[in-house]
């Protein structure tokens, strides 16, 4: 028999069949796949929403396109309990021994539960301390880098701080007490971008001078969406070729803009070892060897990798923290009221106010401590890991399968915290505090992670504090605040793609007279 004669049947099919074919093959696959995902997966027996046992559509739906993440799982996990399928092969968990089981230290580092690859490749092959998914190396680079924040280095800083908090406060006196007021939660951003940037490599982008963005946070802000956009096609690559589709041309156009004006900033401070004006972070990754760097461009790149990581970390969690914190102050009367007999009790005037003295206040840190319960940053996303194959909560997890521990639902869980979604700052106090509240005695505490735990901690999480408590003190020594935009609710008012998005904070700030 002849190989035409073999081949004629084939051949001889049209192309309109030939597609007919492969489309029933794909869904002879995909009715396969679902099947195999839906009752014979290792993750089958967990609870979750029907359409995550079968496929990734419901992760992608509501981290991509809701911009509601957090809120989902949060109703996930009440609706099916300690442990849910949020895909077929994801893993929510709510009980707090899950979170110290994931994300604490493991002497043996091949027990980590790792990053996931979803947020590699914006870069080269290094990637950095935020996205580096190799234990050993993040190790590495954290410790390289950890003497940034010290103690000594971050008194080094102080300076820089309220210098930028200052000029703030100056420019509001003059703009702030308009008729239609000013939107709070713009300056509050100028602020963090320019403290973030300043503290990292000496980089003045004035902000709060010129008022205006500068194309840095403009980038930044743009590729808010992308990144979420890059998780899905990580999810499901064949989503790829439509990214396009979904990109807008103004973020095409900020991506290599970002890193070009990245870049630059790098190589003069490079330039400048010698001559900066105050401390910065980007201290511990030059070398010695200044000649080094003429032909390490290998290096270079890791700087400026660490650099925008740097940015990015300072600015994003405090603008973030901030705009929640006078969010929930100005609804809150009583709240802010105790703040401010609390001021006057400890500062004479605005030059008393200093960070080692707002460290001791007591009722200010039990703000700082709700607003980071009820809104963390470093919660959006879940902080999702890949097991080693692990017990989590008492619980073998397999190899490869996707967990993520959600705070943002711990924190607002009745299980751990008595009205756990009204900011109370009193279940915060000492027991002896003359505003303390016996209701929230059973609060447990273990629930609370605002800056993670383990290696992956925050390591610029004193300077956030600082930046919070000085900012809020100075702010509201100076100024009587009237909110003029409409009461914010957090549930409905707030999203988060790669950054939270926050709504415009409008107030109108009367100078106070002494």
């Amino acid at each position: 028999m002849s190989f035409d004669s073999i081949s004629k049947p084939f051949t001889s099919i049209e192309f309109t069949q030939w597609l007919a074919l492969a489309a029933l093959a794909l869904l002879a696959h995909t009715l396969i796949n679902c099947i195999y995902n839906a009752y014979f997966h290792p993750l089958s027996k967990y609870p979750g929403p029907k359409l995550s046992s079968v496929s990734d559509v419901w992760e992608i739906y509501h981290l991509s396109l809701t911009g509601k993440w957090p809120f989902a799982i949060e109703s996930a996990v009440e609706k099916y309990g300690d442990i849910v399928r949020t895909g077929p092969n994801s893993l929510v968990f709510l009980e707090p021994q899950a979170f110290s089981d994931i994300h604490g230290p493991k002497r043996d580092l091949d027990r980590t539960f790792t990053k996931t690859p979803f947020v590699d490749g914006l870069g080269d092959e290094d990637d950095g301390l935020l996205w580096e998914r190799d234990p050993a190396k993040h190790r590495r680079i954290a410790k390289t880098i950890s003497p940034a924040f010290s103690a000594n280095s971050l008194r080094a800083k102080d300076p820089t701080m309220h210098k930028h908090i200052d000029f703030m406060m100056t420019q509001l006196q003059e703009f702030g007490d308009s008729k239609d007021g000013t939107d709070l939660s713009v300056w509050l951003n100028w602020l963090c971008m320019d403290v973030a940037a300043d503290i990292s490599c000496g980089w003045e982008m004035n902000q709060l001078k010129n008022m205006i963005n500068h194309p840095f946070l403009d980038s930044m802000e743009a590729v808010n969406f992308f990144v979420v956009l890059l998780v899905a096609t990580k999810t499901y690559p064949l989503l790829a070729p439509f990214m396009a589709l979904f990109t807008p041309w103004r973020v095409v156009r900020s991506i290599p803009r970002l890193l070009r004006e990245l870049r630059k900033q790098v190589q003069r401070r490079i330039s400048r070892r010698n001559s900066l004006e105050h401390s910065d972070y980007f201290e511990q990754l030059l070398p010695t060897n200044e000649s080094i760097l003429k032909q390490d461009h290998r290096r270079i790149r890791h700087m400026l990798t660490i650099t925008g990581q740097l940015i990015i970390g300072g600015y994003d969690p405090t603008s973030f923290a901030l705009n929640m914190m006078f969010h929930f102050l100005l609804r809150s009367p009583q709240a802010l009221g105790h703040l401010k007999h609390e001021m006057h009790e400890n500062f004479s005037s605005y030059e008393d106010i200093d960070t080692e003295k707002v460290r001791g206040l007591v009722w200010l840190n039990a703000c700082l401590s709700e607003t980071l319960r009820l809104g963390s940053a470093a919660t959006h996303h879940s902080l999702p890991r890949l097991s080693p194959g692990a017990v989590v909560s008492g619980t073998y997890i397999p190899k490869g399968v996707l967990c993520r521990t959600s705070m943002f639902t711990y924190s607002r869980s009745s299980r751990f915290f008595y009205e756990p979604k009204a900011f109370r700052p009193e279940r915060w106090l000492p027991e002896d505090h003359p505003w303390y509240n016996s209701m929230f005695s059973t609060d447990d505490h273990s629930a609370y992670f605002p800056f993670n735990i383990g290696p992956r901690r925050c390591p610029g999480r004193e300077v956030a504090r600082t930046m919070l408590r000085l900012v809020v003190v100075k702010l509201f020594w100076l100024f009587e605040v009237e909110q003029l935009s409409g009461q914010l609710d957090f549930d409905k008012d707030f999203c988060v793609y790669g950054m939270w998005q926050k709504p415009k904070l409008r107030v109108r700030l009367t100078k106070k007279g002494f």
